[in-house]
């Protein structure tokens, strides 16, 4: 099947989602460890793994960019999810929120740093968003990491949501 191409780094294409990649998005979605970081800390339902596919679908079908598959050119493996959306869907936001799920097997090979290098850079040259927001748990040592070396700042820490917020400007990144 040919797939539409949304980005591409050194080692991986983000590639636009298909609804034939509900298993994947299960797995990386069901996945204990990788979700005891992301969103309300538990993993998700098949249905709410679902509603996350249909509506990165629907982002790019939407706007010619956004979330997508993370793909190794190498061999074709899938390394994880890549998130490039409006804040809160809204594309009349400035703000654009980055995340990246990498599947466990590719852990600490430097692709979470790579793709949101690249990520960050394309949505600030190539979209109207001004300002790229990414979180991540204070205790999730590596996530952190990443986004400091993807060349984003820390802005300041949410209580309530016990997330990192860090940022990247139009102007002030590269």
């Amino acid at each position: 099947m040919g797939y539409k191409c949304l980005l591409e780094t050194n080692r991986l294409i983000l590639r636009q989602c298909t609804p034939d990649d509900l298993a994947i998005f299960e797995e990386i979605f069901g996945d204990d460890e990788m979700m005891r970081h992301f969103g309300e800390c538990k993993p998700l339902s098949a249905a709410e793994a679902r509603a996350w596919l249909d509506s990165c679908i629907r982002h790019c079908d939407l706007h010619e960019w956004g979330p997508g598959l993370l793909v190794r050119k190498s061999d074709g493996e899938i390394v994880g999810l890549g998130v490039l959306t409006y804040m809160l869907h809204d594309p009349d936001s400035e703000e654009g929120d980055l995340i990246y799920m990498i599947r466990k097997p590719f852990w600490e090979k430097g692709f979470a740093t790579e793709f949101a290098r690249v990520a960050i850079e394309y949505i600030l040259d190539e979209t109207p968003i001004k300002r790229v927001v990414a979180t991540a748990m204070p205790e999730n040592k590596a996530s952190n990491r990443v986004l400091e070396k993807a060349g984003m700042r820390f802005s300041d820490y949410n209580l309530e949501t016990n997330r990192n917020r860090f940022v990247a400007e139009t102007g002030s990144f590269g």
